[in-house]
């Protein structure tokens, strides 16, 4: 029975950790991720719950209810259907800067991204859903904004 108690801790402090994705995962739906999955450990598992509550945990749908704090960075808007008139990205967005977006390949620093070669470009990545001879087009990291076609980022991978 230890063992349990310990194994719920963990998912617990796993459930603290991803936030508000945790109203969505029922703590005894875990049960069938313990190495048994019996039903007999699935009740235990319940029952450990109850007689051993984490102090100052709130009840996942109470997490997630709470509103985000405003932000000063940009938020990128969900993609889509159409990217026609979707902005160009900015080597400045918190997110491109985070993957090293850049809208020209050839001026990628090769000190800091070893693994980048000259032709490497967003236009020939599996990512980029733009057209082919576009300028800019969609990317699949990037929704809402247009990558410029001969651009780079560390998200690369090239199309078959």
């Amino acid at each position: 029975m230890k063992k349990s108690s310990q194994l719920m801790a963990e998912r617990r402090k796993f459930l603290k950790l991803v936030g508000g994705g945790a109203a969505f995962v029922s703590l005894a739906g875990l049960a069938a991720c313990s190495d048994s999955g019996s039903e007999t450990t699935a009740k235990a598992t319940t029952a450990a719950q109850k007689a051993d509550p984490v102090p100052d945990e709130k009840p996942a749908a109470q997490t997630a209810m709470k509103p985000e704090p405003a932000s000063a960075e940009p938020v990128s808007q969900p993609a889509t259907a159409s990217s026609e008139g979707a902005p160009h990205l900015s080597e400045d967005f918190p997110q491109a800067k985070a993957l090293g977006y850049y809208n020209d390949s050839s001026a990628v620093d090769a000190a800091k991204y070893p693994k980048h070669t000259p032709d490497q470009i967003c236009g020939n990545c599996v990512l980029y859903t733009g057209k082919a001879g576009d300028a800019w087009g969609p990317c699949g990291i990037f929704p809402g904004h247009q990558v410029n076609a001969n651009g780079w980022c560390t998200a690369y991978v090239r199309k078959a």
